[in-house]
């Protein structure tokens, strides 16, 4: 596979989690990645639940892109 074709693959990868969160992929987003990541439910406390589910859906904080 080539770099460009690797780089559309993940891009895809990442818009259908944002688009379709609910789906379920092979991957952990949200309150449960947060936990495996290591953060504290008191650090969460006080943050809107629809900024914890975005945790980890490729806005690109974690993608590179």
């Amino acid at each position: 596979m080539k770099i460009q074709e690797l780089r559309r693959a993940i891009q895809e990868e990442y818009a259908a989690v944002a688009l379709n969160p609910q789906q379920g992929f092979h991957f952990h987003i949200g309150r449960p990645l947060a936990r495996m990541l290591g953060y504290r439910n008191a650090w969460l406390d006080g943050i809107p639940e629809a900024s914890i589910e975005s945790f980890g859906r490729g806005h690109g904080r974690f993608c590179g892109f």
